[in-house]
Parts: structure tokens; C-alpha cells; sequence
């Protein structure tokens, strides 16, 4: 359960220890390019005793261009009346990624980092970030809404 990308005021609330009462994982897309690299969607779940948390991710990599992740999470606290959602990408040119690899951790990791999408907490550190944007959506009060 690959969660903790970055540590987030959002991902900080999701780190508190408490029982997991429902976990799934969602496969929406996969392809392999046509052998030029791969692209998966999916969303995670978790509902705990408190809250619930998704995780969607798409996981793009084009082979010799580019790897892009982009994640988008949703948090809500039952009894509150609100849900936030945080959203951040990653991504980097394949040149630059493996250059950088090579450097940090030897030829031989090349390969181990950039082809196992199973490690991609691996991968993360050497890409770019853009966010996270965090959004706070507010609901109406069930209290006070009325039927029309």
C-alpha cells in the first residue's frame, strides 16, 4: 500500500495508526504502449474507524521519453463536513532520470527503479513535483439542508 509519496499535511493525517476496516485496490486501466512503455490507473481505498482515504494514481512511462505519476488523494473525517483532496505530479525526462540514477546508485539500479512499477517509491525521489494543491470541499450541514 503505497501511500506516503511525500509527507503532506494531508498524508500526516492518514499516518495516524488505527484499524483498517476495509482496503481495496482498483485496476481502471493498464496498456503497454505497444511495447514502448506503460500507463496504469488506479484507485486505492481505506476506511478506517475515523476516516476513509483513495488514492488515485496514474503511472505513465514512455519508454526513452519521459515517466510522469500523478496522484490524487481525497481524506474525509466522518462527523466533520468537510473532505480535502490534495493532488501532485511527478515527472521526468527518461535522459535526465537515468543520468541522475546512474549517479546516485550505479548503472545496475537503472533498471531496478525506472521498469518496477511494484517500486515505485523507488522512482519518486529522482522526479520533479509539482504541488501538492490541496483543496478543502465544504458540506452543507445535513442539519440545516433542506429538500426541494
Amino acid at each position: 500500500f503505497f501511500f506516503f509519496f511525500l509527507l503532506s499535511p494531508l498524508l500526516q493525517r492518514v499516518q495516524v495508526r488505527e484499524p483498517i476496516l476495509f482496503t481495496e485496490t482498483i485496476n481502471l486501466f493498464a496498456d503497454d504502449f505497444g511495447d514502448n512503455g506503460a500507463v496504469n490507473m488506479t484507485v486505492r481505498i481505506r476506511v478506517m474507524p475515523t476516516a476513509f482515504f483513495v488514492l488515485q494514481r496514474l503511472f505513465v512511462r514512455v519508454d526513452g521519453v519521459l515517466i510522469r505519476i500523478v496522484d490524487t488523494r481525497v481524506w474525509h473525517r466522518f462527523g466533520q463536513n468537510s473532505i480535502i483532496r490534495e493532488h501532485s505530479s511527478h515527472e521526468k525526462n527518461v535522459p535526465e532520470l537515468e543520468a541522475e540514477i546512474r549517479k546516485k546508485s550505479g548503472p545496475a539500479s537503472i533498471a531496478k527503479i525506472m521498469y518496477n512499477e511494484e517500486q515505485l517509491h523507488l522512482l519518486v525521489p529522482y522526479l520533479n513535483i509539482e504541488g501538492p494543491h490541496i483543496d478543502k470541499l465544504v458540506l452543507p450541514d445535513s442539519s440545516t439542508a433542506t429538500s426541494q
